[in-house]
C-alpha cells in the first residue's frame, strides 16, 4: 500500500497550496485515478465526499489545528 501511494501521490499532490487541501488528492487516489485527478486539477466530484471526510479528520487530528 505504501509503495502504491509513494508512486502515485507525487503526480497529484501539487494542485493546491493549502496544507490540508494538498494532502487530499493523495488520500483520494483510492477513490479515483490519477488521470481523472490531473484532468480536474484536484479531487474529482465523484470522490469529493471522501476528500471532505479526510479533511475533517485531518483538521481534528493535526497538531496545531491545520
Amino acid at each position: 500500500m505504501g509503495a502504491y501511494l509513494c508512486r502515485l501521490a507525487p503526480e497529484v499532490v501539487g494542485f493546491s497550496r493549502d496544507p490540508v487541501e494538498r494532502r487530499l488528492p493523495g488520500a483520494t487516489i483510492f477513490q479515483s485515478n490519477t488521470n481523472t485527478m490531473r484532468a480536474t486539477r484536484g479531487v474529482p466530484p465523484k470522490a469529493r465526499w471522501y476528500a471532505d471526510k479526510v479533511a475533517h479528520y485531518l483538521r481534528m487530528y493535526t497538531p496545531g489545528g491545520l
